[in-house]
């Protein structure tokens, strides 16, 4: 086994973030307008403004009409869009399109053949939750995994009822590349499907550790996301101080966090 330490210095990097599995915000009746020609989807908001927001100085492809998270303006409760045919400068919080849909989906190691898949819906059915696994981006054939659903409700005044959904995914085969999707029950809805590439036993593991995330474009999600991409880190530590007061707004803001 080798062990060894490589420090550097990087500059802060966030990323944009597009949205299309959300809906627009109540305040919203037209839906969102076009990020990239605001004014001519009934917006007075300065165009000029909102390019800054993005980290390449202008819109995406393929953010067009959808909710989003500008790199240089994520949004304190997350994803969000200005208002279409508003004929003001209105805006705000995009919406689930439905309390089943899982959100706030994350992945931890359990051990070096198994992973947990851990999830949030704002309903249950009262089934387990589901995940199904594949080696095929097309999750042709999936193994199918059933977990278990621990209930919470926020402190805040609204009594917020979170339904945490925990699926273990066992028996992993070394260094393979895995796709997945979840929902809180057999007939629920399901997620996008994600990926991930399982860990191993022998050879050199390289891990980043980090703490203070920090905010906008002082953010260092960008290089993180680059080092995964390039396989130059196997898994991630935190050491802390990368969340900040999750529980304001009835727990909105670690909602927007953890998605």
């Amino acid at each position: 086994m080798r062990c060894g330490l490589l420090f550097g210095l990087a500059c802060a990097d966030m990323y944009d973030v597009v949205v299309n599995s959300r809906v627009p915000p109540a305040n919203c009746p037209d839906g969102c307008a076009k990020w990239s020609d605001l004014a001519g989807d009934g917006c007075k908001r300065s165009q000029g403004d909102v390019d800054k927001k993005w980290t390449k100085g202008k819109a995406p492809g393929g953010s067009a009409r959808n909710c989003a998270m500008p790199g240089n303006d994520p949004g304190t409760y997350g994803d969000w869009c200005y208002c279409r045919n508003s004929n003001s400068t209105d805006w705000g919080y995009c919406l689930a399109s439905s309390q089943m849909v899982p959100e706030q989906i994350n992945l931890q190691m359990a051990g070096p053949t198994t992973m947990t898949v851990n999830f949030v819906t704002f309903a249950t059915s009262g089934e387990p939750p589901v995940a199904q696994l594949s080696e095929s981006p097309f999750l042709d054939s999936p193994q199918e995994f059933r977990g278990v659903t621990h209930s919470y409700v926020e402190t805040g005044s609204q009594k917020r009822k979170y339904h945490m959904h925990f699926v273990k995914l066992p028996q992993l085969k070394e260094r393979t590349k895995y796709y997945y999707r979840v929902a809180a029950a057999t007939e629920g809805v399901w997620s996008q499907t994600f990926s991930f590439t399982s860990l191993y036993t022998g050879d050199e593991t390289r891990v980043a550790i980090f703490g203070d995330m920090g905010v906008y474009q002082y953010n260092n999600m960008g290089n993180m996301l680059g080092d995964i991409q390039d396989r130059r880190i196997d898994a991630v530590v935190h050491l802390g101080d990368h969340a900040y007061n999750i529980a304001e707004e009835d727990g909105r803001r670690g909602d927007g966090y953890m998605n």
